[in-house]
């Protein structure tokens, strides 16, 4: 029983570590989003994107008004969009690790 014991407990911790059970790197997601600065050029968000709660963009195209609470997600990808706190729900956030390269 020990043993099965300290496998549960080494499989939560590496989880942890790589972030995926963390409250904190959610936070820090977050943080690191609304520090990306819109363009100048870039559009302002509309009514409509904030109902849908999203948009389509890479990171720097990241709208005037978007929520800081929104966080970017498949970088580099088609669908690649900004997102609310409800969309992004199971989707992974880019702006963790690549804010500091886009931030104006």
């Amino acid at each position: 029983m020990k043993i099965a014991n300290t496998g549960i407990i080494l499989i939560i911790t590496l989880l942890s570590l790589c972030g995926c059970l963390s409250y904190g790197d959610k936070r820090a997601c977050r943080k690191a989003c609304a520090a990306i600065e819109p363009l100048e050029t870039n559009l302002e968000i509309t009514e409509a994107d904030l109902e849908k709660g999203m948009y389509f963009g890479n990171l720097i195209q990241k709208r005037q008004g978007t929520p800081d609470d929104w966080i970017h997600a498949s970088e580099g990808k088609y669908n690649s969009a900004w997102l609310s706190k409800e969309k992004a729900k199971d989707r992974r956030c880019d702006c963790i690790n690549t804010y500091q390269d886009n931030k104006q």
